[in-house]
């Protein structure tokens, strides 16, 4: 049911001024913090934590509307689900007006980098936003837990750079307001503050002063840089109190994104689909108790080994010794999170995150999927057919996205109709490599040698003399040897272990520095007019997994799922292109006809038993 909806937020008509606080009214320095201000409080190049968007097709939703009165408050949408790294989602209802699932997609997508550049802490009481087509002189407005917003309106908020402080904005409103507006502490940090920051916080101070002074105090608290020094002081002197209790939320010493379970974001409203569905099952009933010192320990193991990724012996040592007691798994907690230097309130999450992982009842949304193996949606053969989650490998996770650049360099090749004037394979694996190598250097050195080792276990599998010399894939040494030489061409000192794992000898690597920096150079060219401009991201792609690897895709940082969707950003795509993980058997292929890049589970369970291989040695 829709509870009484936030009439006044930027821009709309004001309701009557409410009586003022302060004994003698003093004039606010700006007229609102979105649109009557010059500070770019937030900006794209801010990090973005959306990892996906699944489509859960049309049905009915709650879509209110204050530009139409007469509209009923249940409509036909398009209806979605945006996807976060940091575990928390929103439900999107797309108007109906736009007439396609496609065109609805390409909509919600305009919103979801905003909401995945939101504070953790604010995003996690969004749970969902409603967009109508049009409404251009429709401003935003919010309920608990809920945004509406109109198409045109958010057009013209991008144009003017306004739309992510919108969503900041309205967000404060779905998340913050019924616990906090009208709370003894935020009406005492009023009293206190006695002036207003914003001449619309002051006509409306019980319903805009907290989302008004919000998104000051965020910018002045984790990007103090955004706002000239003497406008800062100026703020800082008008509203302390008001941003010492914001920081309270927004903890300035730590990081806005942190991991959080499912279940602790709000419950949207129950929706009709179209078409009947199966029901999922009630949540099971389970006994874990992480107060208990020996049920926290079995969990923590899991999350320092796997989510965290620290070395076995350093856990087992930490988890066993007989030295270290603890009265209860709180206690427990504390202290490893203190000996492996984690945030304390993310290893709490992990572990709150990870509870089930040893029990035998089925998978709890919004946490990991429990080690026995569970029933799932994306079975290959047979419904309901029993499966297993992917097992988590960093090394497979490195091998699959070169493989997945490779494919996508295939849809760079087709989609822009570029001269092809090779061996195309070889040519995709040129772009997978120089796109790591001049994109995302961090993560190259250590995903092209996952790549080589992987090419290279897979040569070593057949006699030399039988290596494949036909066909359109050079055989796999030849392949590695290629990447690992254009690698070291960007950096010979950088990727020399690259070098070494093929046995590139110096002469190889002043040969290949030689005629690498040529190839480089003509990608750096082909490229550029493919790229978006600077500071802006393609929102003209897809990605989607089947459940049982979703935990391989989103473990790690960067995860998997969020880097090969930041290069799926970053290109000028003229149309939608996908890339999916599906449970089946097979390889990675590019689909012209589909526009689509999917791999197959068998592909990546083959990396990770490559990567067992690689450690044995």
């Amino acid at each position: 049911m829709l509870t009484a909806l936030c009439a006044t937020c930027i821009g709309a008509d004001l309701a009557p001024p409410q009586k003022e606080a302060e004994a003698t009214p003093q004039v606010p320095p700006y007229r609102s913090s979105v649109v009557g201000t010059d500070f770019d409080f937030i900006t794209e190049a801010d990090p973005d934590t959306f990892e996906r968007l699944e489509d859960k097709g049309q049905g009915s939703a709650e879509m209110p509307d204050k530009s139409d009165g007469s509209a009923p408050l249940r409509q036909e949408a398009f209806l979605f689900v945006a996807h976060f790294n940091d575990g928390t989602r929103v439900n999107l209802a797309i108007d109906a007006d736009f007439k396609t699932q496609d065109s609805a997609r390409q909509e919600a997508l305009r919103y979801t980098p905003r909401l995945g550049r939101l504070p953790t802490a604010l995003r996690r009481g969004v749970a969902r936003v409603v967009i109508h087509m049009g409404g251009e002189n429709v401003t935003a407005f919010s309920d608990v837990g809920l945004i509406v917003l109109y198409s045109d309106n958010v057009t013209k908020r991008i144009g003017t750079h306004d739309l992510e402080e919108t969503v900041f904005h309205e967000s404060v409103h779905a998340a913050w307001d019924k616990a906090h507006a009208g709370s003894a502490a935020w009406q005492d940090a009023q009293k206190k503050d006695g002036g207003h920051i914003t001449d619309y916080a002051r006509k409306n101070p019980q319903g805009e002063d907290l989302a008004e002074s919000a998104l000051f105090a965020y910018t002045l608290l984790h990007h103090p840089d955004r706002i000239p020094k003497d406008e800062a002081e100026k703020i800082v002197s008008l509203i302390p109190n008001r941003i010492a209790f914001v920081e309270k939320l927004l903890p300035k010493d730590e990081p806005l994104h942190f991991t959080v379970a499912q279940e602790a974001a709000p419950l949207p409203p129950p929706q009709t689909v179209a078409g009947p569905k199966p029901q999922p099952p009630a949540t099971p009933q389970c006994e874990v108790d992480l107060r208990l010192t020996g049920q926290m320990k079995d969990v923590l193991s899991n999350v320092l080994l796997r989510a965290e990724h620290k070395p076995s012996a350093e856990v087992k040592a930490f988890l066993e010794d007989p030295k270290r007691s603890y009265a209860t798994g709180e206690d427990l907690l504390k202290a490893a999170a203190e000996h492996f230097k984690i945030d304390p309130k993310k290893l709490a999450a992990l572990a709150a995150h990870w509870r089930h992982i040893n029990c035998k009842h089925a998978a709890i949304p919004g946490h990991a999927v429990p080690n026995a193996p569970d029933t799932g949606r994306d079975a290959p053969t047979g419904e309901g057919e029993t499966l297993s989650p992917v097992p988590v490998s960093a090394f497979a996770a490195d091998v699959t996205l070169h493989v997945v650049l490779h494919e996508l360099g295939h849809a760079v090749i087709r989609e822009f109709d570029l001269m092809v004037l090779g061996n195309e394979e070889t040519m995709a694996d040129a772009f997978a490599t120089h796109l790591l190598t001049e994109h995302f250097p961090e993560q190259a050195a250590r995903v092209i040698s996952a790549r080589v080792t992987s090419l290279m276990i897979e040569a070593n599998e057949v006699p030399r003399d039988q290596w494949p010399v036909r066909g359109e894939h050079d055989n796999d040494a030849r392949r590695a040897y290629q990447i690992a030489a254009l690698a070291t061409a960007a950096d010979k000192e950088k990727y020399a272990g690259v070098a070494e794992i093929v046995g590139m000898a110096k002469r190889d690597i002043d040969k290949a520095c030689d005629y690498g920096a040529d190839i480089h150079r003509a990608w750096r060219r082909t490229l550029a007019p493919l790229m978006m401009p600077a500071g802006k991201v393609s929102d003209a792609f897809g990605f989607h997994a089947a459940e049982s690897m979703d935990e391989f895709l989103h473990t790690g940082n960067p995860s998997l799922a969020s880097t090969i969707q930041s290069v799926l950003q970053r290109i000028d795509w003229h149309s939608t292109v996908t890339v999916e993980f599906v449970r089946n058997s097979g390889g990675a292929a590019w689909s012209r006809s589909k526009r689509t890049v999917t791999v197959n589970s068998s592909y990546v369970e083959r990396f990770i038993a490559q990567g067992v291989k690689a450690e044995a040695r």
